[in-house]
């Protein structure tokens, strides 16, 4: 389970940093476990940045800033319900860590143990 914590950590740190230490912030818009690499020391690495968008804050008369993407693009189910990864990701106090909150019942599923999960989860 360490190792899968481990990589949970280093795509974490990936998108943080892409996320809130650029020039520019980026969001990834298709993160899945296929667009993860892992090298061999199982340093996770974030991969396929095809729709990645670059989030430019703009300015308005009414001084709000905002941010702006067309569509829904990414892979379904990778995706909270009712949210689009680039649309008011940054808005309204959204951060990485309540998107991560937003995903949790179902994402952490993916990457613990069932062995270490509470015995009143098996029957979902």
């Amino acid at each position: 389970m360490s190792q899968r914590v481990n990589i949970a950590l280093d795509v974490a740190e990936a998108l943080d940093y892409l996320h809130h230490h650029g020039h520019v912030p980026i969001v990834h818009c298709d993160l899945k476990p296929s667009n993860v690499l892992l090298d061999d020391d199982f340093v996770a690495h974030v991969g396929d940045f095809g729709l990645a968008r670059l989030l430019r804050k703009m300015v308005n008369s009414s001084t709000e800033e905002s941010t702006t993407s067309v569509g829904i693009k990414g892979s379904i189910g990778y995706i909270p319900p009712g949210k689009r990864p680039s649309d008011s990701f940054f808005q309204e106090g959204q951060t990485l860590q309540s998107y991560v909150l937003a995903c949790y019942p179902e994402r952490i599923l993916e990457i613990v143990d069932p062995i270490l999960l509470p015995l009143d989860n098996e029957s979902q």
